[in-house]
């Protein structure tokens, strides 16, 4: 089986990115779910909920600017 994408660049700039990196985003998914398994089996050390969710949301934001991708505005 062949699929051939096609994107009008530049305004499809942001479809193709997206497309491109989807492997990026894969990856960056599996190493976020480890790190949520191993917080769990080996105790985190977080005093509130919301001090659990700033890590993981600042985990994200540093595994993004690691792969080189972003968010879709």
């Amino acid at each position: 089986m062949k699929a051939i994408l096609e994107f009008d660049l530049p305004v499809d700039k942001e479809n193709f990115d997206a497309s491109a990196k989807g492997m990026e985003w894969a990856l960056m998914m599996l190493d976020l779910e480890t790190w949520c398994r191993n917080a769990i089996k080996y105790g985190h050390k977080c005093k509130t909920p919301e001090d659990a969710f700033q890590g993981v949301r600042d985990l994200i934001a540093d595994m993004m600017e690691d792969r080189g991708v972003k968010f879709p505005t």
